[in-house]
């Protein structure tokens, strides 16, 4: 707010600066209960050491499913024929797409917990041009009245400052830093 008469004010302001804190605070806890619903979520999908994990279950299926395939065909007396490199490919495939299926589900939940906790974090830090205009109003209404902007202060040894205050080595006209975007 630096065309604002009462921006040096503002920065002092008990009541504001308390309500900042509190937005800020919230955005964090949202933040780390986002993070944690996202490492639970995680963890339900491939926890390592889980054997109820989504991916454990699906290889435990993979696993059975063989097995039961293979000893069907055994007793049937044609493991050695054709159909089982195609009932094999089926197993797979099912797998395959089970493991996508589960992968989308999990990358949309955490897509949907994300964008729950940015428009969360765009409605709290939306708040604030009101509790600035807030503050102001309890500045108004305690009648404080703001003094003049002041300039910028005298330009260090070997510079000067030019009409629009920016500082400027002696002798040379203003040269945008490129480097750090600044003089």
């Amino acid at each position: 707010m630096p065309n604002n008469p009462y921006s040096n004010v503002l920065d002092s302001e008990g009541i504001l600066r308390w309500y900042l804190a509190q937005l800020t605070a919230q955005d964090a806890a949202s933040k780390a209960e986002m993070d944690a619903a996202i490492a639970g979520l995680q963890g339900d999908y491939n926890g390592s050491g889980n054997p109820f994990s989504q991916v454990a279950q699906m290889q435990r299926a993979l696993k059975e499913r063989r097995g039961g395939m293979r000893a069907n065909r055994a007793a049937r007396g044609v493991i050695q024929s054709g159909g089982t490199a195609l009932a094999e490919g089926d197993i797979g495939y099912n797998y395959g797409l089970q493991q996508y299926q589960a992968a989308r589900a999990l990358s949309q939940q955490i897509a949907g917990l994300q964008s729950q906790y940015a428009q969360g974090s765009r409605d709290r830090f939306g708040q604030i041009p009101g509790l600035y205009e807030d503050a102001i109003g309890r500045l108004q209404q305690a009648k404080f009245r703001p003094g003049p902007v002041r300039p910028p202060g005298p330009a260090p040894y070997g510079y000067y400052r030019d009409k629009l205050g920016r500082l400027t080595p002696k002798g040379k006209p203003y040269k945008k830093n490129l480097i750090f975007g600044g003089n």
